[in-house]
């Protein structure tokens, strides 16, 4: 199967190579392409062996056919050569259409024919291969390398049943104006010169355009036992029927239905390029025993012309082709679901990689390793503009060995300075198939070769206003060039790399400046506090001072005012202080008994208690996992709201509940004070804000908003319920 392969390749070779670029994956038009350059003298040269070779190739294989084959040496229902000269102009041009015509015209004059008559032949071979590959690209959906039903269907129908008409028409026109075929014999020499063209095109086009594919799956071992095993048994069969093979044995079982069971079975099971196979092993197989007058065709030659063997390949190979292009299609469907799905999912993944609180260098590596799992023959590699924007940095390369690394970080970008290094300088996608050979690659070549690396694909990474941030590359260690889908890929994901770095240096941006307002805010909390300090002392100095003379009453509500202000300044700066520090921890995180905190807090708060004639009860409490000092803060604050918001016609009671649960404590502190309306529930949480005036001078309208800011930093939620008969239960969870 692998010589098969290599001899179908070869011949696409010599057709398409160097000056067709049809079957090379598409490549923008900004790609730099490492490609070698053949002189004017050295290309026209190659043309002429090529067209030279493809000649000889149809001379030859129409000789063979009308040797065996054709009742009057000119027509035959058997024209192989109409399909090689159609998968000649669609995969290497319509230059080979003046190969086909001289192939043509010489195998009437090699069959003696008058040159009038093989100019004509050749001119109707040259048009109907010409019509096939114009009619088939008329469709922009039309693939030549068949993928679908519908292709394979368009080559049989267009350029089959229709094309070949013209060389029918005017080749027996040409043998009969030649007087080498009888009018009387006219339509029918027409009717098997297009029969031959038509099988010919199904049969061989399809054998050539299919294996010559290049983004063709690699068949797994299973599948090349499995191949081996079937067209065994289908050329056993074939021995069988075409050849009388145990024919006094299983003589009266040798039918030819039976071949559609192996080509149905193989079509199904391994796909059109293994149905090709079959199908011209069929052939021969049945053709041969034709000729030889045995087997399941024994008379056909001498009753029929072949005309049973025509009917009987055509509904075996469109029947066998259909069956397997519609069995590829579905799995190659599946298979797109498959990778898509798994594309999505990774997508998912690496945007929540992106979301987290990952360092950048770690969402980068896993970008790099998710990409890589799409295809285990790349190596991706991410480099970073530093910030004067003339030197790439090293972001991300797992699977690249750390010498290549440690050796291109910090490379200077420019025009010639490998893929990355162009690409950002250039500020567009560069595509190098062979770095060895490329000239931007000069100063690498021996890095790359140490390294393994044959080709190197590179995307850059820009923003939204078009700076580039760094380049995502693809290597290989083989020369290649990225098909569509691959050049979609290395887009989409250099976009994901963008959204990563961008996002992360926003995200270290925003850090640095909420450390700064951080630090600046308890600084100046710090240093109010000192200025408070003093107007508080030095008013109860004046009052001191003044209480030995009688002063009026504005004076002393004066004094009074200033010293109510000035404590509730200091309270107020001492609570945005609690506010600033409550998104982290101000001790040891470690469990900590709620029951000694609440204990201590009820001492604290006796007199107030007793006071009021408060009752705060509380069960046995699960411990919680955070430091003491918010701790602390949280029951105090919610305890100060019960106690200064308690309603005047009944004693407050407050009730203290936990429980443990998934790993945390929920707490529900309740409270028969005045309440809360619900529309307001939210409101409270805010900074500053107060529903009702508080006599408590140190009340500053920030207690609950330090105490949701304590409880959201440790990965808790907290809200507020109405109680039934008033009050307020605040609900809220911590670490267990």
């Amino acid at each position: 199967m692998t010589l098969f392969k290599a001899s179908l390749n070869t011949l696409a070779s010599l057709i398409t190579q160097p000056f067709d670029r049809t079957t090379k994956p598409a490549v923008p038009v900004n790609a730099e392409l490492s490609q070698d350059q053949d002189s004017p003298i050295e290309g026209l040269t190659q043309q002429f062996i090529k067209i030279i070779t493809v000649t000889i190739l149809y001379w030859l294989m129409a000789k063979a056919v009308l040797s065996f084959f054709s009742s009057n040496g000119f027509v035959t229902v058997v024209w192989p050569p109409s399909g090689f000269a159609l998968a000649a102009l669609l995969i290497g041009g319509t230059r080979y259409a003046v190969a086909v015509f001289f192939g043509a015209v010489l195998i009437i004059i090699s069959e003696g024919g008058p040159v009038e008559a093989a100019l004509l032949n050749g001119l109707g071979n040259m048009l109907e291969a010409w019509f096939g590959v114009w009619i088939l690209n008329r469709d922009p959906d039309f693939s030549k390398t068949l993928p679908t039903l519908r292709d394979y269907l368009q080559l049989f129908i267009l350029a089959g049943g229709i094309g070949s008409m013209i060389s029918a028409l005017l080749g027996a026109s040409a043998l009969m104006l030649s007087g080498l075929i009888e009018p009387s014999s006219y339509l029918e020499n027409v009717l098997h010169w297009w029969m031959g063209d038509v099988l010919g095109i199904v049969l061989i086009t399809p054998l050539i355009l299919i294996w010559q594919r290049t983004t063709e799956t690699s068949f797994t071992t299973g599948q090349k036992l499995e191949a081996v095993l079937l067209l065994s048994l289908t050329i056993l069969a074939g021995q069988i029927i075409f050849f009388g093979f145990l024919q006094n044995n299983i003589g009266y079982l040798s039918k030819g239905f039976w071949m559609f069971l192996f080509i149905s079975w193989i079509a199904a099971q391994l796909g059109p390029r293994i149905t090709v196979i079959a199908l011209l092993i069929t052939a021969i197989q049945a053709l041969w025993g034709a000729y030889l007058g045995i087997g399941y065709f024994a008379h056909d030659m001498a009753d029929s012309q072949l005309t049973n063997f025509w009917a009987f390949m055509m509904i075996l190979s469109i029947v066998g082709m259909a069956l397997a292009s519609y069995f590829e299609q579905l799995k190659t469907s599946q298979l797109k679901l498959s990778r898509r799905t798994h594309e999505l999912h990774m997508h998912n993944q690496v945007l929540q990689q992106i979301n987290s609180h990952l360092p950048l260098a770690m969402v980068l590596t896993e970008l790099v390793k998710q990409v890589e799992s799409l295809d285990p023959e790349i190596l991706c590699s991410i480099l970073l503009l530093d910030d004067s924007g003339r030197y790439l940095q090293h972001g991300a390369a797992p699977s690249l060995p750390n010498f290549y690394n440690q050796a291109i970080d910090g490379a200077l970008i420019g025009e010639a300075m490998g893929s990355c290094g162009t690409s950002a300088f250039r500020g567009e996608r560069v595509i190098v198939e062979d770095v060895q050979t490329h000239r931007f690659w000069q100063d690498y070549r021996a890095l790359a070769e140490q390294a393994g690396l044959r080709s190197c694909w590179s995307q850059p990474i820009k923003n939204d206003d078009g700076r580039v941030l760094g380049t995502f590359a693809i290597y290989h260690r083989q020369p290649a060039i990225p098909t569509e889908t691959e050049i979609s890929r290395i887009e989409r994901y250099a976009n994901f790399a963008q959204l990563a770095i961008e996002r992360k240096r926003t995200e270290a941006a925003l850090a640095n400046s909420h450390a700064e307002i951080q630090h600046f805010a308890e600084i100046s909390a710090h240093h109010l506090q000192e200025p408070t300090r003093r107007i508080v002392s030095f008013t109860h100095r004046l009052q001191n001072q003044l209480s030995i003379y009688p002063l009026n009453k504005d004076v002393a509500l004066s004094l009074q005012y200033i010293e109510q202000s000035a404590l509730h300044q200091r309270a107020l700066v001492h609570d945005i202080e609690l506010y600033l520090a409550a998104s982290q921890a101000r001790a040891t995180v470690e469990k900590i008994d709620v029951n000694e905190v609440l204990s201590q807090l009820l001492v604290d708060q006796a007199l107030r208690i007793n006071r009021l004639g408060a009752t705060i009860t509380y069960p046995q409490l699960p411990k919680v996992g955070m430091d003491r000092p918010r701790l602390n803060d949280i029951f105090t604050i919610l305890l100060d709201n019960a106690l200064c918001y308690c309603h005047p016609a009944r004693l407050l009671e407050i009730t203290i509940s936990g429980q443990f649960q998934g790993g945390r404590v929920h707490f529900r502190v309740n409270d028969n004070g005045k309440g809360i309306e619900p529309q307001y529930h939210e409101r409270v949480f805010a900074v500053f804000e107060r529903l009702q005036v508080s006599d408590n001078p140190n009340s500053t309208g920030i207690g609950l908003a330090i105490v949701r800011r304590i409880v959201t930093s440790c990965g808790g939620l907290i809200s507020i319920e109405d109680r039934p008969g008033g009050g307020t239960t605040v609900i809220f969870d911590l670490p267990g």
